[in-house]
């Protein structure tokens, strides 16, 4: 429903945008989140010079209003074309909403956006493996989870792959010291898992993974979407979104940057770190967006677009046989 293209110098490059549904399953989530879709574009520059982005909306009418947020970041739009399009300049990696506000993409009577849109602008990615080194599988259509399990580090290149063809329940399994690069342009249906413990794990790239194809159940035990439980995790640029249940599940002393995580139904939190470091990610949760359950976690830089049925922050799922001590929680600069 839009269309984006962005300027960088005399560079003019039109981004893909893609386009995520909301769900409709029986007592999945209020009728608010019925009929509405979220897209979203994703581009990556060092900004050495300033990026002109031109957003146009194709469906509709246009709107001489369109809001620009986090409004923290004062983002000015520029209208083109009577209201149909709206350009922005940027300076530096930004994660920020456009909200056409014409009557045909207002959703209910206080202006909740019909069809969302988030441009993602990163950093140039400054990690990129070989995948012709030693030890590196690419995966593939015979991938196993014992190559996976073998390989130094497990490369997925750009192309969509269906990890339910593969992999019982569609579930990729980690094990301690995994390295799984997902580049830009490659486009996961499926989830990444644990069976034990997955210390010191490295989940990284401009990939997307996506839990749509697991319809939502209120009877179904909690699940994440990408879960490593262990020590020293580092989840870093990827997007993971239209989960079941929850979105990213760290364990504990965690690291996370530039990740983006969103969803549609009841139990889809955000992030569920155990302690660490969140800094520069994106989440649109239907649930907790930081559901916090262990001590000294860090979240900053961050953008939070909370929906209905949770908190921004909870620290308090813990009992009495099994307390949660969340001491020393931090949250600065981030924009809700």
């Amino acid at each position: 429903c839009i269309r984006d293209r962005i300027q960088s110098g005399e560079q003019v490059e039109e981004i893909k945008v893609l386009m995520s549904e909301g769900w409709d399953e029986e007592g999945g989530g209020p009728d608010v989140f019925r009929n509405r879709t979220f897209s979203w574009a994703a581009f990556a520059s060092d900004f050495s010079a300033p990026v002109v982005i031109e957003i146009e909306k194709i469906f509709g009418e246009g709107s001489l209003d369109v809001e620009l947020v986090p409004s923290a970041y004062n983002l000015v739009p520029l209208q083109l074309n009577g209201g149909s399009k709206v350009a922005v300049v940027l300076d530096r990696p930004r994660y920020f909403s456009v909200n056409f506000k014409s009557a045909d993409n207002q959703h209910t009577a206080d202006g909740i956006i019909r069809h969302m849109l988030m441009i993602f602008a990163d950093p140039l990615e400054d990690d990129i493996p070989d995948k012709h080194a030693p030890g590196v599988h690419v995966f593939g259509a015979s991938t196993s989870q014992s190559d996976v399990d073998a390989a130094t580090l497990l490369y997925f290149e750009p192309g969509y792959y269906d990890l339910r063809d593969q992999f019982e329940g569609g579930i990729l399994n980690l094990i301690e010291d995994s390295q799984i690069y997902i580049a830009g342009g490659a486009f996961i249906d499926g989830k990444i898992d644990t069976e034990d413990r997955s210390d010191r794990t490295r989940i990284w790239g401009r990939g997307a993974i996506s839990g749509r194809k697991y319809p939502w159940n209120g009877n179904q035990p909690i699940s994440a979407l990408v879960e490593a439980k262990g020590n020293d995790v580092v989840i870093e640029g990827i997007f993971a979104m239209d989960n079941n249940k929850h979105g990213i599940v760290p364990g504990w002393s965690a690291t996370l940057r530039n990740v983006k995580v969103w969803g549609w139904h009841y139990n889809n939190d955000g992030f569920r770190p155990w302690g660490g470091l969140v800094e520069h990610c994106f989440t649109r949760p239907a649930d907790d967006a930081f559901y916090v359950g262990g001590r000294d976690l860090v979240v900053r830089d961050s953008v939070i677009w909370q929906s209905f049925n949770g908190a921004v922050v909870t620290c308090g799922w813990g009992s009495e046989t099994n307390p949660y001590d969340t001491s020393g929680f931090w949250m600065e600069n981030c924009h809700i």
